[in-house]
């Protein structure tokens, strides 16, 4: 028996756009991840194994527990992250944070594909500070539906395939694709994406999604995170060819003054300060990253009390211990 095509073009369907804010839209879910417990066991063999004799030697529950912590802290070989896997639904992205995911190249990634469905009735992803601009958030609508229906109409005529209408379609419409990393390498992201002097806003957002579910699902890696970081990458290379946006209060603090002076950046003021010709008082995203901060620091406070309760020693008993690993 055949069975039914799930392939669907979507003839003669009539064009119905939805538009939503591209920061606001963004849903980065930690799908699955090696259990702690599991670690526990694991990892924390194969970082003590230098000195094991075996790998079942015995080993006592607080030397796991500390072992496991310190490699989450970067405290122990760093295969070790390399072991802790990963797997993470990205929706409500543009081809623009594709572009950028893509560049992890020790990520495996699934696609929705352009090819075998309709995109007459999706979701266009809309810069922050478009949207905040009511006659640019108009064009872009317009030019947004004019797109598409070129794309429509093209299918349409039964004469142009999916696959070259589909060139038609603008960078900013959602799509989602699926996401395999480890620990290692999801950190790295993080760190990457966090800057708020290179990278865009709906960047920064995806890495402080991740983030936030990380260290929710990993009680003994809470505090590996800092939300408001400055890359130190950014501080490099702001002599040579790293200069965008001026820096913020707490990036310029790392800067000398005589420095600053002889320094021209490419944007006169700081990234957060272009928020569209209406001018709002505060960003989609200065909104997001205040209440992020404020989810971890709960986060935070729970996995200490975790931690406390299922291994009977605080985090903060943990990090003062010696390591010998």
């Amino acid at each position: 028996m055949v069975s039914k095509n799930p392939v669907y073009l979507g003839y003669d369907d009539p064009v119905n756009l939805k538009f939503e804010n591209a920061i606001e839209a963004l849903d980065i879910k930690l799908r699955s991840c090696t259990p702690e417990d599991e670690l526990l066991d694991t990892v924390v063999r194969a970082v003590l194994s230098t000195w094991e004799e075996g790998p079942d030697t015995e080993i006592s529950d607080i030397q796991k527990v500390r072992t496991l912590r310190n490699v989450f802290k970067g405290n122990t070989i760093p295969a070790a992250k390399r072991f802790i896997n990963m797997t993470w639904s990205f929706n409500n992205i543009s081809m623009q944070e594709v572009t950028h995911i893509l560049r992890y190249q020790t990520w495996d990634f699934i696609a929705q594909c352009s090819d075998t469905i309709s995109w007459r009735d999706k979701t266009v992803l809309v810069p922050d500070g478009i949207m905040n601009s009511p006659e640019l958030y108009e064009r872009f609508k317009k030019l947004a539906n004019e797109a598409v229906n070129l794309y429509a109409d093209a299918l349409d005529t039964r004469e142009v395939s999916l696959l070259d209408s589909r060139r038609a379609l603008i960078r900013a419409m959602s799509t989602f694709y699926w996401v395999h990393n480890d620990f290692q390498s999801a950190q790295k992201f993080i760190y990457d994406r966090l800057s708020e002097e290179f990278q865009p806003q709906e960047d920064n957002v995806i890495a402080m999604q991740m983030a936030l579910q990380i260290e929710k699902a990993y009680p003994l890696a809470t505090g590996i995170f800092d939300l408001d970081r400055v890359d130190a990458f950014y501080l490099s290379m702001i002599t040579d060819h790293g200069r965008t946006f001026q820096p913020r209060p707490l990036a310029k603090k790392r800067i000398p003054d005589e420095m600053l002076d002889e320094l021209d950046f490419a944007y006169d003021k700081q990234r957060n300060e272009y928020r569209g010709t209406s001018k709002p008082d505060q960003s989609a995203f200065e909104k997001f990253k205040k209440n992020a901060i404020e989810e971890l620091k709960d986060i935070e406070n729970d996995n200490r009390k975790v931690v406390k309760d299922k291994y009977g020693i605080a985090l903060d008993e943990l990090d003062a211990m010696p390591s010998i690993v």
